[in-house]
């Protein structure tokens, strides 16, 4: 909206510039906000037509690669069965044929059937195999139900499929057998004799509610609305869900399947139609079909899913862009009805206004003479304003110079001191290096380069028979002498500087060592960490005449965060230097460290002082957030503290025996090893 005001705006203005007549200006405007809703609907199909091309193409991938999938398992299944055709070997046809004749035909017949029922119960698929004589007579069969089978009546019903064993196998129309209450389909394979006349044929019923159950799982997870068929190569359904008993063994020839495999000759392909769809209402709605043709077999897998399928995310994307095209075009109305207003207020304020023009022509003559004595008196005024404030700038100034320097005094003053003296060994250093480099004979070393550059042609020539080239070797031995003097000289002074550059760095580190990340665990000595800590407060302790006395063995090791350890002591001291400070009544200022190992393998720190000391209220509220009985105190020390004990898996607590008795703090920590027995080290 910002934008199209933005642009009006700017219409306005050059409308006003160019002085555009009235219906001129009108027609403009008209014309500029119908390209403007051209666009917006222009915008609007082609992000529609775009988006229903993607919808379609990734249905289009799904539904192929779906099929691809069902294809590829109806070919694994039948592939089973067919294997059981193949490998019922001839022999045994023979042995079936010639047992149905012999005079021991309920023993021979029995053994076949043994074997015929071993393979049913081996493939999951099959529901029977028969050995049918080409009259009809079932000799031999899994299922002693299974009479008869008219072979030469049924075989124009059967289609060959793709050979790929020793002799032909021909794929039935589907069945429903009252048996089972299945729908079955069978494979025939023929047996001939040795002079290749017809002895037998090996017939195997499939069920086909193995592929309904598949079929039943795929169009649960594609929604409802879509349907997965199994045509044979006639376009005749053998199976389908969801399941319609009524259509299964009609043959389907205008259906979109047969418009791919048949018409166009595809192996497999994906189709939007919404031609007459093989249902009990032959519905005429808009779907996707996928169809594949089954390898090595005369089957053809189809999926199909409706509009509301494969086009829902597609209506969903419509609607917005509708919503946000209608919103547009009326801004678009809304800014026209406003530009359009702005034009007819700005021809009645240009008539007003030359109507004021008159009167103000008239004031301003008026109010120049007023202007003219008014700005002399001004002009004293601004010069006398314009000397205060520099006044008050260079005051501001170096008002802030004086704070500045004052800050950065404070700040340098606890380093200063350390740093000065190691400076002046490194100041040495320095200057040694300097004088060494500024008389060096290596200065003259680019001058033979340059000899040496200038008869790169005839080098060897100039070294062996020129005067000056005959002395250029001696002279390059003796710059390379002076170069190792020199260089190991400079390495020795560098040496020592680095060395007075670590002490610095040692220096300020250990007072910038509270300004680290905590959370890191190392392995440390407690009696470092405790002198360390002392010593960054060594300068406080000193001016306040305070004498510390440290209780510690010399090989204490803990594990934990040092920099959170180190901050918990930083702060009980300075709190307990505070305390003793505060006290009146105590003439000798002591603060006592004493380190102790617990039964519960724990590491106690005791820190007494003989201090002010403190009240019950004051010991409850201790360690809560912004608690402090100091005037200039924040609170937030001794609650830090607190929670980084908390945090190490400690605690820290206090304990007093009223005002003017002193105070004790205890820091409690959990060790893994046994520390040694504390001896008595005096670190004031």
């Amino acid at each position: 909206m910002r934008y199209l005001v933005a642009v009006l705006a700017a219409g306005r203005a050059l409308f006003s510039h160019f002085k555009l007549r009235r219906v001129s200006r009108r027609l403009l405007i008209w014309v500029m906000v119908l390209v403007a809703a051209g666009f917006i609907i222009a915008s609007a199909l082609f992000n529609a037509t775009s988006r229903h091309a993607t919808a379609v193409q990734l249905w289009s991938k799904q539904l192929s690669h779906q099929t691809l999938v069902l294809a590829e398992q109806a070919n694994q299944l039948l592939f089973s069965a067919e294997v059981v055709l193949d490998a019922l070997s001839d022999t045994i046809i023979e042995q079936a044929v010639n047992t149905d004749q012999s005079t021991t035909k309920a023993q021979g017949d029995l053994l076949v059937r043994q074997v015929l029922q071993d393979k049913v119960r081996v493939n999951r698929l099959i529901e029977a195999i028969s050995v049918v004589l080409p009259n009809g007579r079932v000799v031999s069969s899994s299922d002693p139900d299974v009479l008869h089978f008219d072979v030469e009546q049924h075989k124009s019903e059967f289609v060959q499929v793709s050979p790929r064993f020793s002799s032909a196998i021909f794929l039935g129309p589907p069945r429903f057998d009252d048996k089972t209450r299945k729908w079955l389909f069978d494979l025939l394979r023929e047996v001939k004799n040795r002079d290749g006349s017809t002895l037998a044929w090996l017939r195997v019923a499939v069920s086909l509610q193995t592929f309904s159950d598949l079929y039943e799982k795929v169009v649960q997870d594609l929604g409802r609305g879509a349907s997965v068929s199994l045509y044979r190569s006639d376009y005749t359904l053998m199976a389908r869900w969801p399941s319609v008993d009524a259509l299964v063994g009609v043959k389907n020839l205008k259906s979109a399947t047969q418009n791919l495999i048949g018409a166009q000759k595809l192996e497999q392909g994906v189709l939007v139609t919404d031609s007459e769809r093989l249902t009990e209402s032959k519905s005429t709605e808009l779907r996707m079909v996928a169809v594949r043709r089954v390898e090595q077999f005369p089957l053809i897998v189809t999926s199909i899913i409706t509009r509301e399928l494969f086009l829902k995310e597609w209506d969903d994307v419509v609607h917005k862009i509708l919503w946000r095209s209608s919103l547009a075009l009326l801004l678009l109305g809304l800014g026209t009805w406003w530009f359009l207003r702005s034009d007819t207020q700005l021809q009645l304020e240009l008539r007003d206004r030359q109507f004021a023009q008159e009167a103000l022509r008239k004031a301003h003559e008026e109010l120049e003479s007023r202007v003219l004595e008014r700005t002399r008196a001004l002009r004293l005024e601004v010069a006398e304003r314009r000397r205060v404030e520099r006044e008050l700038v260079s005051a501001n100034a170096l008002t802030y110079a004086i704070s500045h320097r004052a800050g950065m005094a404070e700040v340098a003053n606890s380093v200063l001191h350390n740093v000065g003296n190691v400076l002046n060994s490194a100041n040495v250093s320095a200057l040694i290096l300097y004088e060494q480099h500024k008389t060096t004979s290596l200065k003259d070393f680019p001058l033979a380069i340059s000899l040496m550059t200038a008869h790169r042609n005839d080098l060897a020539q100039y070294l062996l028979q020129d005067p000056q080239g005959r002395q250029l070797p001696e002279y390059l031995t003796m710059l390379a002498d002076v170069w190792e003097t020199e260089y190991a000289n400079a390495i020795k002074e560098l040496e020592q500087l680095m060395l007075s550059m670590q002490h610095i760095k040692e220096i300020v580190a250990r007072q910038q060592s509270l300004s680290g990340q905590g959370g890191l665990k190392v392995q440390m000595n407690l009696k470092d960490v405790l002198h360390d800590a002392i010593s960054l407060v060594a300068v406080q302790l000193n001016e306040s005449e305070i004498e510390v006395t440290c209780q510690v063995g010399d090989a204490v090791w803990w594990t934990g965060d040092r920099i959170k350890l180190t901050q918990i002591i930083l702060n009980i001291l300075m709190n307990g230097q505070q305390a003793i400070m505060a006290s009146v009544e105590r003439n000798i200022r002591k603060l006592q460290i004493q380190v102790s190992q617990g039964i519960d393998h724990t590491l106690r720190i005791d820190f007494t002082d003989n201090g002010i000391g403190m009240t019950e209220t004051t010991l409850g509220a201790l360690f809560s957030y912004g608690f402090t009985t100091k005037e200039n105190g924040h609170g937030l020390g001794l609650h830090a503290s607190a929670v980084a004990a908390h945090e190490m898996g400690g605690t820290l607590t206090a304990h007093s025996d009223g005002m003017y008795l002193g105070s004790t703090f205890s820091l409690t920590l959990p060790i893994d090893r046994t520390a040694v027995q504390p001896k008595q080290v005096d670190v004031s």
